[in-house]
């Protein structure tokens, strides 16, 4: 039996993107919750539905687990993946995580506490807030097409809905904002790389002010209404 197999938290963003073109796994596991966010960063992040089609799209067998508002959503990713892990045979734990040391601190809890080690793909190549502009130009020369889906409140609108693409970069930086969001300065949706037979196409959105996860910080997100696959 496979003694070195992998599974991957993705939450459909450019950085879980970037490390599944660097390390292939053998399972996916996405944690959604019941009002459409993802339950792993502070901000709203990739509608339930579309991050279900973006999975089928990578072809990559996967699990989704729903989360409700008042589930310990923590307790429930280390029970899942325990079981997950558990009945796979996994050794390794995959995470898209750069520097920030809140995710890297939760990965490594989890890793720890599952009995598998942990794999940073994409922090070898941002391992510090230094390396963000050119990890970003790194992303964008794999092949990753991504959008902004949310912003922390203070930064402007008119990001919402940007491709991330050099010009992008260039934007960011200039206005002094950390270039790979590992902050959660903002939040991406892949809609295509070369995992990707077909990308998404975003056709219909509207802005909505929300709150993150914690109830208290504050976000904007666009409210993806309609969208294709081509």
């Amino acid at each position: 039996m496979e003694q070195n197999k992998k599974i991957m938290l993705f939450s459909g963003g450019k950085d879980g993107a970037y490390a599944l073109l660097k390390m292939p796994v053998d399972m996916i596991v996405s944690f959604v919750s019941l009002n459409g966010q993802t339950q792993f960063h502070a901000g709203p992040e990739v509608p339930a539905k579309l991050l279900e089609d973006i999975l089928k799209l990578i072809n990559i067998p996967f699990k989704q687990i729903a989360i409700s508002s008042t589930d310990n959503y923590l307790y429930t990713i280390f029970s899942t993946l325990a079981g997950e892990a558990q009945a796979g045979q996994y050794k390794y734990l995959i995470t898209g995580d750069l520097f920030h040391p809140y995710t890297n601190g939760i990965g490594d809890m989890l890793a720890g506490a599952l009995g598998l080690e942990i794999i940073r793909p994409a922090k070898a190549d941002c391992p510090t807030r230094e390396q963000a502009e050119n990890y970003m130009r790194q992303v964008i020369a794999a092949g990753i097409k991504a959008q902004i889906i949310s912003i922390r409140d203070h930064l402007p609108e008119e990001l919402l809905g940007l491709e991330v693409d050099n010009r992008l970069i260039d934007k960011l930086v200039n206005l002094g904002i950390d270039p790979s969001g590992e902050g959660g300065e903002y939040q991406t949706i892949v809609t295509g790389f070369p995992l990707m037979p077909k990308q998404i196409i975003i056709d219909k959105t509207k802005m909505e002010a929300v709150l993150g996860r914690n109830q208290k910080e504050k976000f904007k997100k666009l409210d993806i209404l309609k969208y294709h696959i081509e």
